[in-house]
C-alpha cells in the first residue's frame, strides 16, 4: 500500500478513500477505518462493469494503491480474452468508477505477477515475475522489460541462478531489486535500465531490506530468532558502482516553489508555480508538468532562459486559475459538482540519471470549498453568559396566532450584537481561513429571521438601486415554494446561489413592481435594515450568500441584534389612571390635614386678659416728667 504524506482534507474526512484491500479470485473488498471491511465488486459483475464478454472468465490475482492516491489497481488474470491467459489491468477510481487500463500481457508460466508503483499524476509501476522485471511508465504509453545498463540483455534472474525476492522503493522513486541470492540491483523510477551494485552479504546470509518514511534504506539480517539492522548506504553504493562508467546527474540543479502536498482552489481564484533547470548547454532539457485531470482548472505558462558560458537556464512560471461562470448555468449544483475535484500535479526534469538526488515533486489541488474558509460576523467578541428566554408577540410574527416564547441560544448566535433603534444596520461580513483575516465580503447576501419577525424594514427600493425588473423577495420565493411555514432547512432551499437571479440583467416583458422594498444586501451597497421605533426587540437572524460566482463554499452564518435606545410611551388610560390616583391621594391627605388640626385648635384654652386704657397711659406720663422738675 502506497501511502501519501497528505491529501486533501475535503476527501479525507469524507470517509471516502479506503485504508485496506483484501481479495480473493472472485471477490474485492475495501477496509475503512474501524477495521471495516464490505465487498465492492464480485467477478461476475466486475466482467460486465469492464465492458468484456459475459463467456470468459475472470481471476484477480493481485492488487495495489495506484500512484494516484485515489485509485487502486487490480491485476485481473483472463481465460477466453485470447488464445492463451492474458492479464489485464483494471482500475477502481475510488469515487466508483471502474475502467480497464491500456495494458495486456501474458500471462507468466508456472507463476504470479507482483507490483509495485511510485506516487505520481499519471500510473508508474514495476511488474515482475520470479525472472524478469516489467516496467510500465505513464500509463503504459512507457514499457518494456528491465535491461541491464550498457547491454541490450534483458534482466534476469534466471542467468544469476536465483530469483527475484524483493523490489523496494522509497519516495524519490530510488529502487532495489534484491535477488535471493543477496545479489542487488539498482533502478532509477521511470528509467529502463538497472546498474548491479556491489555484494553486501554472501548468498547464504538470510537478508531483507525495507525503507523508512525518511527513504533510508536499512539491510535486515535474520539469524535464527536473531535480527540485525544497519544502515544500507544507497547513495554510496550507487557512486561506487557507476565510478567506471562515469555517469553524471544530465542537470545541474531543479528547483521549484511547490512545497506543499496539498493546495485549495476556490471561485476565481489561482495557484502559481515556477520551476527552474540548469544543464550544460545543447542537452536540451525541459521541465516536464504532468497533470491529471487538466479540464478542472484553466492554465497559463511562461517559459524563459539564458545561456551564459555553456550554462543554459530555463524558467517556467505556471498558474492554474478557475474562472467560470455560474450565474446562468441551470442545474447550478450539478455543474459545481462536476467543477469540483482533485487535480494533481508532478514536476519533473525530462531526463533524469542515476547519480541525480533531486526528484519530481507531486502535488495535489483541490478544486471546491477549502475546509479552513468561513464567513464572520462583526460582533462582539466577549459577553456575559446570556441563556435566557424571551416572548414575542404575534403581531410581529408571520402566520402566528399566538405568541412566541424563545429560548436564546448562545452558542449559535453569539453575543448579541447592540443595534441603535434610529442607526440604519447592515452587518459586517468578513472571510477567514482558519483565524487569518482574507477579505470583507463583497457579495450579495439575505437575511432571514429565524422565529418569522416581520417588525423590521429595508430603507431602499428596487427603483433606488437601479433594479432592471422587480426583485427576488422572500415573498416571491416563499410563493414559488411549498407554502409560507418553512423550515429552516425549506429556506435554505427557496434562496440561495443555486437560484440566485439579479435585477441588475435586462429581461423581456413587464419589469414588475419596482416600488417595493430591495431585500438583498451587500458591503459597498445602499441597502439597509431599519428598526421599528414603537418598540424594542431581539432578532435572530440567518446570513446567507447568494452569488453563484462567490465560492464552491455553501455559506451562512448565524447572529442576534437587540436594539435600544428609546424611551418607551406609557398608554393615555394608564396615564390618566395614574393622574386620578396622585390627585385623589394629594385631596385625601389635605383633607385629614384639616380636620387634624381642628381638632388641635378646639382642645387648646383661651385666658381673657385686661386691655390698658390710654388715661392711665397719661397719668404714668406725668407723673414720670414731674420726677424730673424735682430732680
Amino acid at each position: 500500500m502506497w501511502c501519501a504524506s497528505e491529501y486533501p482534507e475535503k476527501e479525507k474526512n469524507s470517509g471516502v478513500l479506503s485504508e485496506f484491500i483484501m481479495w480473493t479470485e472472485d471477490a474485492i473488498f475495501l477496509g475503512r477505518d474501524g477495521n471495516l471491511f464490505f465487498r465492492i465488486v464480485d467477478t461476475v459483475m466486475l466482467k460486465n462493469l469492464l465492458g468484456l464478454r459475459s463467456n470468459v472468465d475472470i481471476e484477480v490475482i493481485n492488487a495495489c494503491y495506484d500512484s494516484r492516491i485515489s485509485e487502486i489497481a487490480f491485476l485481473i488474470a483472463c481465460s477466453g480474452c485470447s488464445s492463451y491467459w492474458m492479464f489485464l489491468l483494471a482500475v477502481f477510481d475510488e469515487d466508483g468508477q471502474w475502467f480497464l487500463r491500456d495494458f495486456f500481457r501474458p500471462a507468466p508460466i508456472g507463476g504470479t505477477l507482483d507490483m509495485i508503483v511510485v506516487n505520481s499524476a499519471v500510473s508508474s509501476m514495476l511488474l515482475w515475475d520470479n525472472d524478469n522485471v516489467y516496467y510500465s511508465y505513464k500509463e503504459n504509453r512507457v514499457n518494456g522489460y528491465v535491461k541491464v545498463s550498457g547491454t541490450d540483455r534483458v534482466l534476469s534472474a534466471t542467468s544469476e541462478r536465483t530469483t527475484i525476492q524483493q523490489i523496494i522503493v522509497d519516495y524519490g522513486g530510488n529502487t532495489i531489486i534484491k535477488m535471493k541470492n543477496n545479489a542487488m540491483f539498482f533502478l532509477k523510477f521511470k528509467m529502463k535500465n538497472v546498474i548491479k551494485l556491489h555484494a553486501w552479504e554472501n548468498e547464504n546470509k538470510n537478508c531483507i531490506l525495507y525503507v523508512n518514511p525518511e527513504s533510508g534504506f536499512y539491510l535486515l539480517t535474520i539469524n535464527g530468532s536473531n535480527i540485525h539492522r544497519q544502515v544500507y548506504p544507497l547513495r554510496t553504493e550507487v557512486l561506487s558502482a557507476t565510478q567506471i562508467s562515469q555517469e553524471a546527474c544530465p542537470y545541474i540543479s531543479f528547483q521549484h516553489n511547490m512545497k506543499s502536498n496539498v493546495y485549495y482552489v476556490d471561485m476565481g481564484k489561482n495557484v502559481t508555480f515556477w520551476i527552474q533547470i540548469v544543464f550544460l548547454e545543447n542537452l536540451g532539457l525541459f521541465t516536464e508538468v504532468i497533470i491529471h485531470r487538466s479540464n478542472l482548472l484553466k492554465q497559463k505558462a511562461y517559459v524563459n532562459y539564458e545561456i551564459a558560458r555553456g550554462i543554459c537556464t530555463k524558467n517556467k512560471t505556471i498558474t492554474f486559475y478557475h474562472d467560470q461562470d455560474y450565474s446562468k448555468v441551470f442545474h447550478y449544483r450539478d455543474t459545481l459538482r462536476k467543477s469540483a475535484g482533485i487535480m494533481t500535479v508532478e514536476l519533473q526534469p525530462s531526463s533524469t540519471g542515476r547519480q541525480c538526488t533531486a526528484f519530481s515533486k507531486i502535488s495535489h489541488i483541490y478544486v471546491g470549498c477549502p475546509p479552513s474558509k468561513h464567513v464572520v460576523i462583526k460582533k462582539p467578541s466577549s459577553c456575559k453568559k446570556q441563556n435566557f428566554t424571551f416572548t414575542i408577540p404575534k403581531e410581529y410574527l408571520w402566520n402566528s396566532k399566538e405568541d412566541l416564547e424563545t429560548k436564546y441560544n448562545e452558542k449559535l448566535y453569539g453575543c448579541l450584537i447592540h443595534a441603535f433603534y434610529e442607526t440604519p444596520f447592515r452587518p459586517t461580513v468578513s472571510l477567514f481561513e482558519h483565524k487569518k483575516f482574507v477579505q470583507f465580503v463583497e457579495s450579495e447576501y439575505v437575511l432571514w429571521e429565524v422565529n418569522g419577525r416581520t417588525d423590521f424594514f429595508y430603507n431602499t427600493t428596487m427603483t433606488q438601486v437601479r433594479c432592471a425588473h422587480e426583485a427576488q423577495s422572500w415573498s416571491t420565493m416563499m410563493t414559488m415554494g411549498s407554502g409560507r411555514n418553512q423550515s429552516i432547512t425549506d429556506i435554505d432551499e427557496l434562496w440561495g446561489p443555486h437560484n440566485f437571479k439579479s435585477c441588475f440583467q435586462s429581461e423581456r416583458g413587464d419589469p414588475g413592481n419596482l416600488k417595493l422594498p430591495y431585500e438583498i444586501l451587500n458591503r459597498s451597497g445602499i441597502n439597509s435594515i431599519l428598526w421599528p421605533t414603537d418598540h424594542y426587540g431581539i432578532y435572530l437572524f440567518k446570513l446567507k450568500i447568494l452569488d453563484p460566482n462567490f465560492s464552491f463554499c455553501n455559506f451562512s452564518i448565524y447572529f442576534a441584534v437587540r436594539t435600544y435606545g428609546f424611551s418607551e410611551s406609557l398608554d393615555p388610560a394608564e396615564i390618566a389612571g395614574w393622574s386620578v390616583l396622585i390627585v385623589t391621594l394629594f385631596l385625601g391627605l389635605l383633607i385629614l390635614s384639616y380636620f387634624r388640626y381642628v381638632k388641635i385648635f378646639r382642645a387648646v384654652n383661651f385666658i381673657d386678659l385686661p386691655q390698658p386704657s390710654l388715661h392711665s397711659h397719661l397719668s404714668t406720663t406725668q407723673n414720670a416728667e414731674e420726677m424730673k422738675k424735682e430732680e
